[in-house]
């Protein structure tokens, strides 16, 4: 049976993520979530459904990964467009606060015609 609520993860959900799992798992496999900056996501509580994820190559495992990517990326851009400079003013890089990656807040470059 799948819900049509949405569970929010809230801060309940960082104190007791097994009952939050238990909770939202009753409802079947993956559920649609709330996330804590109001974005909206799936939980997967199933381990056939989890497994099926991990297995999938087009998925990202490591936070750390997808944030050194980031910083990849961000040098091959810097690289390619000569009118992009690193902007010494800037605040140094913010990824959003999110349980899922959702990219920078601010890009630390200015440009230059």
């Amino acid at each position: 049976m799948v819900t049509t609520e949405t569970a929010v993860l809230d801060s309940t959900f960082t104190s007791d993520i097994w009952a939050t799992y238990r909770r939202v798992g009753r409802d079947g496999p993956v559920q649609p979530v709330t996330m804590t900056d109001g974005k909206e996501g799936r939980l997967v509580t199933g381990y056939d459904e989890a497994k099926t994820l991990l297995d999938d190559p087009r998925l990202s495992k490591r936070l750390t990964s997808a944030r050194l990517e980031g910083e990849i990326a961000l040098r091959k851009l810097l690289d390619r467009f000569s009118v992009l400079t690193p902007d010494p003013g800037a605040p140094a890089p913010r990824w959003r606060p999110s349980l899922l990656i959702h990219g920078l807040q601010n890009l630390p470059v200015t440009y230059a015609r």
